[in-house]
């Protein structure tokens, strides 16, 4: 898969950067322009369609909101993310109905652009993977595709985004379902390490579990799979 092209529209030269070195040093992911207000980042559209828009809400003789209206008034296949600090709801609401992939607000965590970036991307790898046409599970799948995102806003004490990430990552690379033990180990952890991320994932809704019986007629193993 090429990488994934990303114009960032931020008019702040300090926040505008930050954003740059770090989404450049993403995965599949890479900056092919930047722009300080919507009105450039509309004629860098016309010349180079990216595949993602960072986008701000304030910002000098275009917002984002107007921006994001006229984006999709183009009709062009352009996904968005929109990192501002604004936190009224009905601004929140423009932004959702106009297809904003994802909202965060600033200040942020890297661990949640980059939770954003990785669904977002998911979401790409899912639509492209499939040939024929979707199915209720694939569609549910996309629908949910901000699960990570949410799940590592609301961590526990004792628990972190790193090893989260790498619980869910393993849980995704299963179709049937996988213990506590096959978890512990493919992730890396302990036995009671793995339980406690697992037990958070079913509390958050995030996982259902499905007991598959003993060989011998033993207790039956209890499987975690992802929603």
């Amino acid at each position: 898969m090429e990488k994934i092209q990303v114009l960032i529209v931020e008019d702040d030269p300090m926040v505008m950067e930050i954003h740059r070195n770090y989404i450049m040093s993403v995965k599949d992911f890479c900056v092919i322009a930047t722009a300080y207000d919507g009105r450039e980042a509309l004629d860098i559209i016309k010349k180079n369609v990216p595949d993602l828009v960072i986008l701000d809400i304030f910002m000098p003789r275009q917002d984002g909101i107007r921006t994001l209206h006229k984006i999709r008034k183009q009709k062009s296949d352009i996904d968005v993310i929109v990192v501002t600090a604004s936190r009224e709801p009905e601004t929140v609401e423009k932004i959702m109905r106009f297809g904003a992939f994802d909202y965060i607000i600033k200040p942020f965590s890297f661990e949640r652009l980059n939770s954003a970036l990785e669904s977002y991307k998911k979401y790409k790898d899912r639509l492209m993977e499939k040939e024929q046409n979707l199915t209720q599970e694939d569609i549910d799948g996309l629908i949910s595709r901000n699960r990570y995102s949410k799940t590592v806003s609301s961590l526990p004490k004792g628990l972190n985004c790193e090893s989260m990430n790498k619980i869910m990552k393993v849980l995704e690379n299963s179709d049937t379902g996988m213990s506590t033990d096959e978890v512990a180990t493919e992730a890396g952890f302990s036995r009671v390490t793995a339980w406690r991320y697992l037990e958070f994932l079913l509390s958050s809704d995030s996982v259902i579990v499905h007991y598959v019986p003993h060989p011998n007629a033993g207790r039956p193993t209890k499987k975690y799979s992802l929603i």
